[in-house]
């Protein structure tokens, strides 16, 4: 909404004719001025956190790959043909994944 420009917000328009509205303009564009540079200040507090999260989410994305790659001859093991020796074979050799700690 505050980007919708009135006849009498046109930029084009006549300088003000009278002192008083010559004023008022002055005082609404100070505080245009204002609350822009806010609204920047917020954009670049938004954005800075937003390249951390970034950065982090890729970090994170590294880790998983090499834990991937780490898991990755440990999955070409074949399976035993039968359910006793899958679940001998599961107790003796323990998990085939390595535990990863996940921050928030």
């Amino acid at each position: 909404m505050r980007d919708i420009q009135t006849l009498s917000g046109l930029a084009h328009r006549n300088v003000a004719e009278t002192r008083t509205q010559a004023v008022s303009e002055l005082a609404y564009l100070e505080h245009e001025k204002d609350r822009l540079k806010r609204e920047l200040e917020v954009w670049a507090s938004n954005q800075k956190r937003a390249e951390s999260r970034l950065q982090s989410v890729k970090q994170r994305i590294a880790l998983l790959q090499r834990a991937l790659e780490e898991m990755e001859p440990s999955a070409k093991r074949h399976a035993p043909s039968t359910n006793q020796e899958a679940e001998d074979d599961s107790q003796e050799a323990g998990p085939p994944w390595r535990e990863v700690t996940l921050e928030y």
